[in-house]
């Protein structure tokens, strides 16, 4: 199978299949992410103008779907996707199909601005190195996730480590083993 269809429902499969590869530490959801976005880029890329189109040709032209659009809040969608895969070329190679985003994209700019921004600055990965069935994990999730962190990860990393370890632009933090140690570190980034 491929891609197909409008570009939005493979953007929003992707985003919740990194989601769930970063919570559940299945790295089939993430292997899925990366085949369909791979897939999805070169689908749907207008060799025109650059970017992605909102959907490929094919049956069922009829009204406004005989009319294939580049959409700024898609191509972000996918910008963003892509940058958390790590895949910031092809992240960057989209926003930057957008040669004046100040132009009358209203509100979607504002997502144009969070993937580039994504490119630009890195996330702070929070990898909770735990057995699945360790019952101090959820109060290591808790942990990871209370504080506000922008472009915070969660992973959960099957591993007998006991620990969380935070990085942030190839910077490690100091492991911590109890909440309240992993929220602390957290609260100061």
């Amino acid at each position: 199978g491929g891609a197909g269809g409008l570009l939005r429902d493979q953007v929003a499969v992707a985003a919740a299949l990194i989601d769930a590869a970063e919570w559940s530490a299945d790295e089939r959801f993430r292997a899925e992410a990366e085949r369909l976005l791979t897939h999805a880029v070169e689908s749907f890329w207008d060799r025109r103008d650059g970017g992605l189109l909102d959907r490929r040709p094919g049956r069922d032209e009829l009204g406004e779907l005989s009319k294939r659009r580049r959409r700024i809040a898609e191509n972000a969608s996918a910008a963003m996707s892509l940058s958390r895969l790590g895949r910031l070329e092809e992240a960057k190679r989209i926003l930057a199909s957008w040669p004046d985003y100040r132009e009358d994209y209203g509100h979607h700019t504002a997502e144009y601005a969070l993937a580039a921004d994504a490119c630009a600055r890195p996330a702070t990965v929070v990898a909770l190195e735990y057995p699945s069935s360790d019952p101090a994990l959820p109060a290591m999730r808790t942990a990871a996730l209370r504080p506000v962190v922008p472009r915070r990860v969660v992973k959960h990393v099957r591993s007998d480590a006991r620990r969380a370890v935070v990085t942030r632009g190839g910077k490690s933090f100091a492991p911590a083993t109890r909440p309240e140690e992993l929220k602390a570190l957290l609260e100061v980034m």
